[in-house]
C-alpha cells in the first residue's frame, strides 16, 4: 500500500511505507582506470563489462549495467538500485553522458594512487550540469598507497568539491578486489538514499533507450531508464523522434517479468512490431501518445562552469554565438547550432539565454537538462535547461521573447512562474494543453491555474484559459467595432461577422476564441442576424439620402420577373451599393449569385414555378426549366444552384429533382 505526500515541487507522488521497495538509478563517474567497474562488481556481484574488447583491454567502452539491493534494518526499506557503469576514457565521454542522463544518485570514483584527473573533473562537471546532487565519493585503490597519501587525496577531493552541490558529500575509502570498505560504502549509500527524494511521478513516463536488440521469438527489446511515470503491459506507446507507435507485450525489471514497471528503475520492454537498429535505437524515447511533439528549435538557459578556468586545458574557449556543437540529452546526441540571445559569447562562470537549433529532430520537455560538447567531442562546454521545447526561430531577439525566457529562467522549477509567463506571452491556452510538454504534473499545473482563476488574473471560457486583461480587451474591442459600424452605417442591420473576426484575429484571438467572444456578446445585449451582429433591439433605417435610390431599385426589380437586370446595371455607384445592401439585409431583395439579385417576392414566385414544373413533369434539365419559365441561362443556372444549396432541389446527373421526391 502507498501513502501520498506533497513533494518539493508541488507534485503528489508515492512515498513507500516501511517494509516496501524504493527504486533508484545509480551511475558511476570518474577517470579511466580508477576502478569503477571493479567497484560495481564488488558491490553487486555482476561484472558490468560485457564486451570481449572490454575484457581484453580492461577498459570500459560501452555502458554497463548491474543491480544492487540494499536493506535498511532500521526503517525496513528495501532499496533496489539499477547501476549504470560508465566509461572513463576521454574518447568515450559521449557514452558516459548517455549513462548519467537521468539518474538519482552517483558514485564519483577517484583512485588513491592517481588522485583527481582530467576525466574526474569533466565527469564531475557533467554531474553538476545534470543537477545530480546526491551521491558518494569513493576513494579506490587505497591498498596501493600509504594512509597518509590517502589522507592527502581526501583533502584534495574536498578542495575540488568546494562551492558545489557535492561539497559535503561523504568520502569512503575502498579497495574493491580485497572487498575493503565495501560494507561501509553500502551503509553510506543507505544513509544517502534516505535523504534522496523518490523519482518524481509526473504522469509522463519516458523510457530513455540505451540499448535495442532483437530476441528470437520475441522481436525487439529496448532497455533504458524509466522516468516520469510507469508503463504497463498492453499499453500503446510512441517512440520519439521516430514517430512510430507500438504496444508493449512484456516488461522486465531486474530480470523479473512485471505488469507495471516501477518508476525510477532500469526497465526492458518488448515492442514486437518495431525493428531494432533500423527503427528504434539508442537515443530514442518510448513515451505515451500525446505527451508532446518532436522539435528542432529549443529556447533555453545555458551555463558554463567557472571550474573550467582551473583545468588549464588549451582547448577551453568561449562558446560563441553561431557555434556548431553536439547536444546531449539522456542517451541521445545530435548536431546543433547555438544562438546566444543575451551575449555574444559564453565564458566560464557565465549564464545566458539561448536558442539551440538541432540538425535532427529531438524530443524534449520543458525543464529537461542537457549538455553541449564541442564539435570534435573533446570538451564538455556548457549545460542547459529547456525553457521552451517548441520554440520559433522567428523574431529571435525580440524583447517579448527575452522577457518571457528571463522570467522562466529565474525559477525554472516553479510551475506558477511558467503558467504566468506563458499566459502573458500567448494570451490563451486550452486548459488541457497548457505546459503539457513539460516536467510538471498536470495536477500541479491545474492547481496553479485554479489559483489564478480565483484571483481573477485568468478567466475560463469553454475549455480555454485566457489572460483576463486580454479577454476584456477582446470584448471591448468587439463592442466598439459594432457600435462604430452602427454609427457609420445606419442603413445596415449589423456588422458582418467576417469583419468582426478580422479585428479580433489582429488581437491574438483565434477562430475558436472568436466564437466564444461572439457568444458572450450575444448574452450581453447583442444579437445575431444571419451573418451580422448588432445591438439588441436595433433596426436598420434608410437615411433620407438613400430613399430615392431605394425606390428606383425596387421598381427595376419588380418590372422584370424572369429577366432581372444585372448587378452591374443596378449598382453603378456607392450610393446604389449601400442601398442594395439595406434591401438585402432587410430581406426585400435576395442575392441569387454574384451577378444576380431579385426582389424577394419575385424569387418566391420563380421558386414556386420551378417546384411546380418538376413536381408535374419529373426531373428536368436547365434547358427545360429555362423554357418553362421563359428566362435565360444567366438567370436559370444561378437560381438552380441557390435552390440546390437551400435544399429545395437536388442535382441528379444533368437534371434537377425536388429533394422531397428524392
Amino acid at each position: 500500500m502507498r501513502s501520498v505526500r506533497h513533494c518539493k515541487k508541488g507534485i503528489n507522488r508515492p512515498e513507500y511505507r516501511m517494509d516496501e521497495i524504493r527504486h533508484y538509478i545509480l551511475a558511476t563517474a570518474g577517470h579511466v582506470d580508477h576502478g569503477k567497474s571493479s567497484l560495481v562488481t564488488a558491490l553487486s556481484g555482476t561484472d558490468p563489462d560485457r564486451l570481449p574488447e572490454e575484457k581484453s583491454r580492461g577498459l570500459t567502452i560501452e555502458l554497463g549495467f548491474a543491480r544492487l539491493t540494499l536493506e535498511d534494518p532500521e526503517s525496513g526499506i528495501e532499496y533496489r538500485l539499477g547501476i549504470v557503469d560508465v566509461p572513463g576514457h576521454e574518447d568515450f565521454v559521449r557514452n558516459m553522458v548517455g549513462g548519467v542522463g537521468s539518474v538519482d544518485i552517483a558514485l564519483l570514483v577517484v583512485a588513491a594512487d592517481d588522485g583527481w584527473m582530467p576525466q574526474s573533473e569533466e565527469h564531475f562537471e557533467i554531474l553538476e550540469y545534470m543537477g545530480i546532487r546526491h551521491g558518494v565519493v569513493v576513494l579506490t585503490k587505497t591498498d596501493s598507497v600509504p594512509a597518509s597519501d590517502a589522507d592527502a587525496r581526501e583533502e584534495e577531493i574536498r578542495i575540488k568539491l568546494l562551492d558545489s552541490r557535492w561539497e559535503n558529500a561523504p568520502i569512503v575509502r575502498t579497495a574493491a578486489p580485497q572487498n575493503i570498505g565495501i560494507d561501509e560504502l553500502k551503509t553510506t549509500l543507505r544513509n544517502v538514499l534516505l535523504q534522496t527524494p523518490l523519482p518524481a511521478d509526473i504522469g509522463k513516463p519516458r523510457l530513455l533507450v540505451d540499448r535495442a536488440f532483437s530476441m528470437s521469438g520475441a522481436g525487439t527489446i529496448v532497455t533504458g531508464t524509466l522516468t516520469g511515470g510507469s508503463l504497463s503491459v498492453g499499453q500503446t506507446v510512441r517512440v520519439e523522434p521516430l514517430g512510430r507507435q507500438s504496444r508493449i507485450r512484456r516488461i522486465q525489471t531486474h530480470n523479473e517479468n512485471v505488469d507495471l514497471s516501477p518508476l525510477g528503475a532500469r526497465t526492458a520492454i518488448n515492442l514486437p512490431d518495431l525493428a531494432a537498429g533500423e527503427e528504434v535505437k539508442r537515443g530514442h524515447v518510448v513515451t505515451l501518445p500525446g505527451t508532446g511533439a518532436v522539435t528542432s528549435t529549443i529556447d533555453c538557459t545555458l551555463g558554463m562552469a567557472l571550474r573550467l578556468l582551473e583545468m588549464e586545458r588549451a582547448n577551453v574557449r568561449p562558446l560563441k554565438d553561431g557555434t556548431r556543437v553536439r547536444l546531449h540529452h539522456a542517451s541521445s546526441h545530435v548536431a546543433a547550432t547555438v544562438h546566444l540571445l543575451t551575449c555574444r559569447e559564453l565564458t566560464p562562470g557565465d549564464k545566458a539565454l539561448a536558442q539551440i537549433r538541432t540538425e535532427e529532430p529531438v524530443f524534449l520537455l520543458t525543464g529537461d537538462r542537457f549538455l553541449l560538447r564541442d564539435w570534435q567531442e573533446r570538451l564538455t562546454m556548457a549545460g542547459g535547461t529547456v525553457l521552451d521545447p517548441l520554440a520559433s526561430s522567428v523574431r529571435l531577439h525580440s524583447a517579448e521573447r527575452k522577457s518571457f525566457l528571463q522570467i522562466c529562467a529565474a525559477d525554472p522549477e516553479n510551475s506558477g512562474v511558467f503558467v504566468d509567463a506563458l499566459m502573458q506571452r500567448d494570451g490563451a491556452h486550452r486548459a488541457g494543453e497548457l505546459l503539457r510538454q513539460s516536467c510538471f504534473h498536470a495536477d500541479q499545473i491545474l492547481s496553479r491555474v485554479a489559483e489564478r482563476l480565483e484571483s481573477g488574473r485568468l478567466t475560463a471560457r469553454g475549455d480555454w484559459i485566457v489572460w483576463s486583461e486580454l479577454w476584456e480587451k477582446w470584448n471591448e474591442s468587439a463592442k466598439r467595432a459594432v457600435a462604430s459600424f452602427h454609427d457609420s452605417n445606419p442603413e445596415r442591420i449589423g456588422l458582418p461577422l467576417v469583419e468582426l473576426r478580422k479585428g479580433l484575429a489582429s488581437c491574438q484571438c483565434c477562430e475558436e476564441l472568436q466564437d466564444l467572444v461572439i457568444g458572450e456578446l450575444c448574452q450581453n445585449g447583442f444579437e445575431l442576424h444571419e451573418n451580422l451582429i448588432h445591438r439588441s433591439g436595433r433596426s436598420a433605417s434608410l437615411p433620407p439620402e438613400l430613399e430615392a435610390c431605394a425606390n428606383t431599385i425596387r421598381t427595376r426589380l419588380q418590372d422584370h420577373l424572369c429577366e432581372p437586370p444585372s448587378v452591374a446595371e443596378l449598382l453603378p455607384d456607392d450610393v446604389a451599393r449601400r442601398t442594395m445592401q439595406f434591401l438585402l439585409d432587410t430581406g426585400e431583395a435576395v442575392q441569387i449569385g454574384p451577378e444576380l439579385v431579385m426582389a424577394a417576392d419575385r424569387y418566391r414566385q420563380l421558386t414556386g414555378r420551378v417546384c411546380k414544373h418538376v413536381a408535374k413533369n419529373g426531373p428536368a434539365t436547365v434547358s427545360e426549366l429555362r423554357s418553362s419559365l421563359e428566362t435565360t441561362r444567366r438567370v436559370m443556372v444561378p437560381l438552380l444552384e441557390k435552390l440546390d444549396g437551400e435544399g429545395v432541389t437536388i442535382r441528379v446527373g444533368d437534371r434537377r429533382a425536388l429533394r422531397s421526391q428524392e
